[in-house]
């Protein structure tokens, strides 16, 4: 592959989902994309999840729930039907969790 048929960096998957981020207004405190399950799993078969952390009572359900769809629509676009969003509120040592 050439250099001229490369995607352009905002064609690339996490570009876009710092976009996304960005374009939704919602303080985060950091966004993960990880693999996760049993060691026993070879990392090829296990389901990938993209994890964006907010802190505790700054992100209502609404505007946390948005951006887990926003992130998921971006995915889907890159053909990632099997990658989960999940917006999780942080507080110390409490999570909770809005899945998509």
């Amino acid at each position: 592959m050439d250099f001229f048929s490369q995607p352009r960096p905002s064609e690339c998957l996490p570009p876009r989902l710092f976009a996304t981020v960005e374009e939704s207004r919602v303080p985060i405190l950091a966004m993960h994309i990880f693999w996760y399950g049993y060691e026993s799993l070879p990392t090829n078969e296990k389901p990938v999840k993209v994890l964006i952390l907010v802190e505790a009572g700054k992100v209502d359900w609404h505007d946390g729930t948005r951006l887990a769809q926003s992130c998921h629509s971006v995915l889907l676009r890159f053909g990632l039907d099997d990658v989960h969003c999940d917006v999780y509120e942080t507080e110390g040592r409490g999570l909770s969790l809005i899945h998509i």
